[in-house]
């Protein structure tokens, strides 16, 4: 894998978010959400959100469970 200072960064920075939200995939996007927002009020930029309709998918694991032979 190709490593630059940037990618770095970015994988570092994940790895935070990750240990801060303790595994947890919600808490990791709400926390991202709410440090971009942050970042975005800091800077004055003006950001769109949208929201995502039609609840949450079942795990896959619960699926394939049910159609094995």
């Amino acid at each position: 894998m190709i490593i630059n200072p940037i990618l770095k960064e970015k994988y570092d920075s994940q790895k935070r978010l990750n240990k801060k939200a303790n595994n947890d995939i919600h808490a990791y996007f709400k926390n991202s959400h709410r440090n971009v927002s942050e970042m975005a009020e800091k800077y004055g930029l003006q950001l769109k959100f949208t929201e995502r309709k039609g609840g949450y998918l079942k795990p896959i694991k619960e699926d394939l469970a049910k159609n094995t032979l």
